[in-house]
């Protein structure tokens, strides 16, 4: 069932299903929507380690680790693997394998990614060449990718095969 949401929509379900009150979770902050995951989870009750990157920078697999070995207790990693913001991409691959090697779950927002990078990096199947740089994913332009498609999709919904509107889309 498609519902018309932004991507916190999505963001606030995985922490509410994912976590108790009381759970360390870090959270690797490199832009607007990692702040966002922080507020998460401190408004439901968990502790926040934050990993801090600058904004535009790729969050750092090293800084990752070392939270970890400073709370083994943390039983979350939170990250975004293409920052909206910034158009930051991430090394999703070994941030997941680190959360996994301490046991812990990974929340990914990877709604940007989704239309604008590879889609194979966290599978496995492929991974990049050369290290991730700064500004590797263009998010503004997946964003626009995605908003066409869901445009069409509408369009789609609502015409007969000559393209005449149906029914105007209802606006709740």
């Amino acid at each position: 069932m498609p519902v018309s949401a932004p991507g916190s929509a999505g963001m606030r379900p995985a922490f509410v299903n994912l976590m108790e009150p009381g759970d360390k979770v870090i959270v690797c902050v490199n832009g607007v929507f990692g702040a966002r995951m922080k507020e998460n989870v401190e408004r439901l009750g968990g502790v926040a380690v934050v990993v801090e990157d600058a904004w535009g920078d790729p969050v750092d697999p090293n800084k990752v680790a070392d939270a970890f070995k400073k709370n083994p207790d943390a039983k979350i990693l939170a990250f975004v693997h293409a920052e909206t913001s910034t158009g930051a991409l991430s090394d999703a691959k070994s941030l997941v394998a680190l959360a996994h090697q301490h046991n812990a779950l990974a929340i990914v927002d990877a709604i940007t990614r989704s239309a604008a990078c590879h889609s194979r990096l966290m599978s496995g199947t492929s991974t990049p060449s050369t290290p991730v740089r700064k500004s590797a994913c263009p998010a503004r332009q997946g964003y626009r990718r995605s908003a066409s498609v869901s445009a069409r999709w509408r369009r789609s919904r609502h015409a007969r095969p000559g393209g005449e509107l149906v029914s105007r889309p209802q606006r709740w």
